[in-house]
């Protein structure tokens, strides 16, 4: 049984490569293509990421930029680039991120920390390079989420590959869902 979302993902990807994966706006990518813009960001970590922050867009390229540091075997820590800058910043050094994706637009929020741009830096990977080999551990975390906490200061919540799969069988149990359908 695979239990590491990025094994999941990988086993769709083989199964429907040209199905929808992504509907955004009058944007559409298939799995294949998904496939591939996940490989050309994994490709540009540094070797030996850990912890990589997520401060981006609700978008293909964030999508992307999650299974990406996933495949890697690292975890993520989402925030919205809308939350305050001290809020990100306490996030991101509570949980020891190696770098942050990002997007142009929100850079100046996190001067801070080394950057990997994803409307630029990841956009200029060169494509079908050298393929890397990563680990992937059930028992690895997946993400760190942080609550808005009951002191003022947010509190993370640690979640493992496992307990995500767990999650999606258990989705897929009580709602059936099948090609085709469409979720938020």
């Amino acid at each position: 049984m695979i239990n590491t979302v990025y094994g999941i993902f990988e086993e769709i990807v083989k199964k429907q490569s040209e199905a929808v994966a992504i509907i955004e706006n009058k944007r559409a990518m298939t799995f294949q293509e998904l496939s591939e813009m996940v490989d050309m960001i994994a490709d540009s970590f540094p070797d030996g990421t850990k912890a990589v922050g997520i401060v981006m867009r609700h978008r293909a390229e964030m999508i992307a930029s999650i299974l990406a540091v996933l495949k890697t075997g690292a975890m993520y820590v989402p925030a919205e680039p809308t939350f305050p800058t001290g809020r990100i910043h306490y996030m991101m050094d509570e949980a020891k991120v190696d770098f942050v994706l990002t997007e142009m637009q929100f850079t100046s929020k996190l001067e801070d920390y080394e950057q990997i741009c994803s409307d630029c830096s990841i956009c200029q990977a060169a494509p079908g390079s050298e393929t890397r080999v990563y680990r992937q551990d059930e028992n690895d975390l997946a993400y760190i989420l942080y609550t808005s906490g009951t002191t003022g200061r947010p509190k993370g919540v640690s979640v493992t590959n496992r307990n995500v799969c767990h999650y999606v069988r258990a989705f897929e149990n009580e709602f059936h869902p099948k090609p085709g359908d469409v979720m938020l």
